[in-house]
This record gives structure tokens, C-alpha cells and sequence, in this order.
């Protein structure tokens, strides 16, 4: 290094007594600096500078130095003919003929810190020849925001859309991008996408979102479409929003693509918003409790001296937490727990409320504003639970004579876990055959039987079939019984019955009658035996006295 700096010492020395001695009219040069691309911070670009030989003779010793608009913010060197930076300012061309010209490489650096504005890069160049200041060029660039170092390479990001844009987004709101990448190389790669929220050309801390997989593409032109979900900071400011998406290379970032697109976000004088509201099972049983916690973000310009938090459900439990002094920006964390969820509650999903107030007014000392939020919790398991079975159904009357009435019961068990009451009811009830009393309940205990009795009054004679329905909550039964009415017959008189009982019955009459007439002649054949054994008797008695005489 010492050795360049004495060389460029005496050169210029040498320049000094050349222009004391001689300087050749006819000589002239210019300096072209190649387009200078806008660049990103903390990265590094190389031009070209070209110098020509525009007079008739030989030009020697020609140096060329480099300036530029604020070198706190960057860094111009001139480059070897490798292209590796060299720690100076200056560039020695021995000599230079009219043909051909003579190109330097110039790298330009930017600080990882760099302002994003406007800069100047100035090259200059004197010789042997020509020491008149003025022979030089210039050119500027940006440092803006990228999100890709280099944005080049075979990754393609071909548009982004946010999904169902609005106008305005206020801070705290989430929203979808949709992304279409394509691969104009023809070798596969793995892609990974990322986006990030960007302010005046700074990235918003802890906004960066990342698709979760990569993706391969293999094809010529091999599209991918996916989506990136992102949230608005709570503090965000006023104004116009960039959504930078980057899509590149897994093996190999510097082949990275980006995309931007806008959007604006309006900030209210007042405002608050909840976030990572959940509850703790995210499914819970009945008869157990839940623990439901989130964050209340303040996304207004103003202060808020106080912010009341109050959860309500359908099962009558509410709770409350009061935060004060709660700034522009900042968010407060609740927790609410031992949440009783009943034993009697319905399996399903069910519905809790969070409401938010704020703008509190410490004269009439009340919340001039409420946001509501809700969000909605799965039951599942160990609930109360009502069920019930058709045992028997039948009809009470025997018999059912047109224009009489007649009763069905239905006979049900509670197969349930909980009391329960059954509403029973007639479908398809013939309103020329018959008429329907109404419906029955009857309310039985987990476990027990009972039964509910129908009313009916017969209209027409014939046989149908009456669907019986019992209901309860969550379920109901049917079942079908068969109903004979039969033709009216006028009532006999007692003789009538006897004799048609006597037809009805001629069999056992005719028996019973030969029964009667075998007995009787039983009992006189025993007594004709019995009488003629006595006269024998007798006569046998006379006998021995008159053989004593």
C-alpha cells in the first residue's frame, strides 16, 4: 500500500512539472460512468468507468478519482481488474492510445445504516496532457428498502394481491396475500417465501411471516400459488403500508425476487382491539371450567386512563378487570379462570362475549365507548343428556264402538342421564275415522318408567294405523299401532242373552244334561238294590225265629 501511495505521489508530481513545461494542446479524453442501479442498504455494486482517447496523440499518466455526495453513508473505490476493492481513490492509467478505450470497474458500497435518499457519484480524470479541471462524469442512485439483496435470479414473484382489500386497515388488523411464483430456470429448486411490513422504507420489527414449507419447482415456468397471513401493528402510524413479499432459492438466497404492493392504515383518535383471545381446553366438558385469556390493545392516538374488560356467556357467568393508564400503543393481558361450564349444558358449540370499554369520563365516571368481540367454545362430553325409549304401546279398550271414545297409552323409559319430560302426540289421525283429545307429558327421572295416556273418540268403523310420536329435547321416538272400531249392536234382553248364550254353548248343555240324567239313574238303580237286600233280610230273620218255635 505504501508502494501505490509513493507511485501516485510522484506521478502526480511528474503531472505538475509536465503542465510547468508543456501541456499539448490537441490532447482530450472523456469519462463515462455506466448507469449506477439504485441500491439496497449494506450492499455492494460494480460500474464501469470508460475513458476514451478523443485527441491525435498518445495520452499518459492519466488518474482518475472518485467522489461522491457523503461518504459517511458510502463508499466509492476503484477496483482492480479483478474486481476485489482496493483501499484508494485513485486510478492509474500509464497510457492510453486513441484506440481502443480504457475501462476501470468502480465499486460502490452502502453502509448497512445508509439514509434512503439520493446520492452522487463523481469520477474525475487529468493527465500528463491534460491537467484543465473538468474532465469528468456523473451519476445517481437511491438507497431504497429491498427485501431481496440482489433481486435477480431464476425466482420469479409475479404478483401479489391482498385477498379482499379494503380502503383502510386500522392497527391490529390481520389480513391475506396471495403470492404467484414461477421458476424460469429449467432445473428444480426449492423455494421459500417470506413478507414483511414496511414503513418509510423500514421494516416493522416482528411483522415478518413465512410460508411454513418450501416448495418445489421443476418445470420451466412452474407456477406456485399460495398465501401469507399478516397483522398490522398495534402502534401503527397514519399513512400508506408496503407489503414486500420475497420469494427465493433455499440453496442459494442471493436468487431472490421481490414484490411489493400498498395499502393505507388509519389510525383512530380512540380505539381498542383484542388479540390472541383463547380458551383453555379448547374443547371442555360439562360440568368442568375454562380459563378464557387475550390481549387488549389501545390502537388509538390517544391515552387511555381506563379500559374495563367484561366476559359474559349463556350460563349467567360474568367477569371483569379493570387496567388503567393503558398509552397510545401498548397492550394489558387478561385472564379470567374457573369458568363453570354446568353439567346441564348442550354438547355443541356455544358462545362467549368480551366486551371492551374505554373513553372513560371521570365526571359522570362512565365508558363513553364498547367494543364487542365474541368467539365460540366446543362442549364435548359428561353433558346432561335427555333420551328416552317407546316401551309399550297399547289401547285400553277392548272393544271401541263407533261414537264412543278409547285411550292409548304409551309406556316410556327415561334412558337419559337427566330428568326429563316427554311430550307425546297422534300423527296421521283419520279425521273421519276418528278424533285426537290432545297431547300428554309426562316428566320422568333418569332411570324410571312411566306412561302418558292419548284420548280419542271413534267416528267411523274400519282399522288404522295411528303413529304415535313422543319428543324431548334433542331426540324424539315414533312407533305405530293398529286400531279396530267396531260396528255398534243394540243391547239384549236377558232371556235373549240366555238363549243365544245357551246356542253359544249347546255343546256343554247337551253334556251337562247326560251328566244329570246318568246320575239320576244311578241314584235309583242304588236304591232299587238297597230296598230288595233289606226284604231278603227280613225274610231271613223269619226264617230262624219260626225254625226256634
Amino acid at each position: 500500500m505504501n508502494n501505490k501511495i509513493l507511485y501516485l505521489t510522484a506521478t502526480l508530481l511528474v503531472l505538475l512539472i509536465a503542465f510547468a513545461i508543456n501541456v499539448s494542446a490537441a490532447a482530450s479524453m472523456t469519462v463515462d460512468i455506466a448507469d449506477i442501479q439504485d441500491m439496497a442498504r449494506d450492499s455492494t455494486q460494480t460500474v464501469d468507468v470508460t475513458v476514451t482517447n478523443t485527441g491525435d496523440d498518445v495520452l499518459t499518466n492519466i488518474i482518475l478519482s472518485v467522489t461522491n455526495s457523503d461518504n459517511t453513508q458510502i463508499q466509492t473505490r476503484f477496483a482492480d481488474d479483478g474486481i476485489d476493492p482496493v483501499n484508494y481513490s485513485y486510478y492509474v492509467i500509464p497510457t492510453l492510445n486513441v484506440e481502443p478505450p480504457k475501462t476501470v470497474k468502480l465499486t460502490i458500497t452502502t453502509d448497512e445504516d445508509a439514509t434512503f435518499k439520493a446520492y452522487t457519484v463523481t469520477v474525475n480524470a487529468i493527465s500528463s496532457e491534460i491537467l484543465t479541471p473538468g474532465i469528468s462524469d456523473s451519476d445517481d442512485f437511491e438507497v431504497e428498502y429491498r427485501y431481496c439483496t440482489l433481486d435477480d435470479g431464476y425466482i420469479d414473484v409475479t404478483d401479489v394481491d391482498i385477498v379482499d382489500k379494503q380502503g383502510e386497515y386500522l392497527p391490529g388488523d390481520k389480513f391475506t396475500i396471495q403470492v404467484d411464483v414461477e421458476n424460469n430456470d429449467n432445473d428444480e429448486h426449492d423455494v421459500s417465501i417470506k413478507a414483511v411490513l414496511v414503513k418509510d422504507n423500514v421494516e416493522y420489527p416482528d411483522t415478518e411471516e413465512e410460508i411454513d414449507k418450501s416448495f418445489n419447482l421443476d418445470d420451466d415456468e412452474e407456477k406456485l400459488n399460495s398465501e401469507i397471513e399478516l397483522e398490522i401493528p398495534d402502534d401503527a402510524e397514519d399513512g400508506e403500508w408496503y407489503v414486500y413479499v420475497k420469494a427465493f432459492d433455499e440453496d442459494d438466497e442471493d436468487n431472490c425476487r421481490e414484490y411489493s404492493v400498498s395499502f393505507d392504515v388509519d389510525r383512530p383518535t380512540r380505539g381498542v382491539n383484542l388479540k390472541g383471545l383463547k380458551t383453555i381446553p379448547e374443547k371442555v366438558e360439562c360440568g368442568s371450567s375454562i380459563q378464557v385469556s387475550g390481549k387488549i390493545a389501545n390502537i388509538g392516538e390517544k391515552d387511555e386512563d381506563k379500559i374495563k374488560v367484561t366476559y359474559s356467556d349463556q350460563f349467567g357467568n360474568t367477569k371483569e378487570k379493570v387496567f388503567n393508564s393503558v398509552d397510545s400503543g401498548d397492550d394489558e393481558t387478561f385472564s379470567f379462570t374457573n369458568i363453570a361450564i354446568p353439567f346441564n349444558a348442550k354438547e355443541g358449540t356455544s358462545r362467549i362475549k368480551i366486551d371492551v370499554e374505554y373513553n372513560y369520563d371521570d365526571d359522570d365516571e362512565v365508558y363513553d365507548e364498547v367494543e364487542h368481540f365474541e368467539k365460540f367454545i366446543t362442549i364435548e362430553g359428561n353433558c346432561a343428556k335427555a333420551n328416552g325409549e317407546i316401551v309399550e304401546v297399547k289401547v285400553t279398550s277392548p272393544r271401541i264402538f263407533k261414537d264412543e271414545s278409547y285411550n292409548i297409552q304409551i309406556y316410556i323409559k327415561n334412558t337419559g342421564n337427566v330428568k326429563t319430560k316427554y311430550n307425546v302426540t297422534a300423527l296421521n289421525v283419520d279425521p273421519k275415522w276418528s278424533t285426537f283429545g290432545g297431547d300428554a307429558t309426562v316428566e320422568l327421572e333418569a332411570g324410571s318408567e312411566g306412561y302418558a295416556t292419548l284420548t280419542f273418540t271413534a267416528l267411523e268403523e274400519g282399522t288404522k294405523e295411528v303413529t304415535i310420536k313422543v319428543t324431548y329435547e334433542g331426540g324424539e321416538k315414533t312407533t305405530k299401532v293398529p286400531v279396530t272400531i267396531t260396528p255398534f249392536v243394540e243391547p239384549k234382553s236377558d232371556s235373549e242373552k240366555f238363549v243365544e248364550e245357551l246356542k253359544a254353548n249347546l255343546l256343554w248343555v247337551v253334556i251337562v244334561a247326560v251328566l244329570v240324567i246318568l246320575t239320576i239313574v244311578l241314584i235309583v238303580a242304588l236304591a232299587l238294590s238297597g230296598k230288595k237286600h233289606k226284604v231278603a233280610k227280613v225274610e231271613e230273620n223269619d226264617k230262624v225265629k219260626l225254625k226256634k218255635k
